[in-house]
């Protein structure tokens, strides 16, 4: 997907969103106002919200770039394996408290 149709899915998923959920609000007001007790929204409102989301949702992972693959043999080929141990996380620091007790 090109960068410029990516942005205008984001765009266009993040004004469905605001607009179900202005839809969202005016429906419960409009249900507050006439007494009824309707526990689920409308199919559209739902749709529409479901719609946005994934047009969102495509459009970031659209203009994000090339993802980078997450396994782990990529990160351990470039770092000898003495370095993975050689963290400060992974020091003892037992001798510091007896030396300061």
């Amino acid at each position: 997907m090109s960068t410029s149709l990516s942005r205008l899915a984001v765009l266009s998923g993040f004004i469905l969103l605001l607009h179900s959920a202005y839809s969202a609000a005016e429906h419960v007001a409009f249900l507050k106002a006439v007494d009824m007790a309707e526990s689920r929204f409308p199919i559209e409102i739902t749709s529409e919200c479901l719609v946005g989301a994934l047009l969102a949702i495509l459009g970031i992972v659209g203009t994000s770039g090339t993802l980078k693959p997450v396994l782990l043999e990529h990160e351990m080929d470039k770092k000898p394996y003495d370095s993975i141990d050689n963290n400060v996380s992974f020091r003892p620091m037992v001798h510091r408290r007896r030396a300061r007790a």
